[in-house]
């Protein structure tokens, strides 16, 4: 599949979104690729890393039909909701 949207991660680590399939993340020395599972949430077409280390991403909750905006670390774990409806004013 091809990415929707790449987004710098680090240095040698680049983030990926396939909108409606996966996000991950590819190792820019290896070309290896590692998935991220996020459950029931369907990922959008955005993806971008946080000076923090978090992730930021679009994504379609279950049972969803408007995008939200979601946050994870960046190992991939602990998704967290941000928006509640599909606009996001003051993230």
């Amino acid at each position: 599949m091809t990415p929707s949207a790449l987004a710098w991660a680090t240095d040698n680590r680049l983030l990926y979104a396939v909108g409606g399939s996966s996000i991950g993340t590819i190792d820019r020395p290896t070309g290896g690729v590692q998935s991220f599972d996020t459950g029931e949430v369907a990922p959008g077409d955005f993806i971008a890393s946080r000076p923090d280390g978090h992730i930021l991403f679009t994504g379609f909750p279950k049972d969803g039909n408007e995008p939200r905006l979601f946050r994870m670390n960046a190992d991939g774990g602990e998704i967290a909701q941000l928006t509640n409806t599909g606009f996001c004013t003051n993230c």
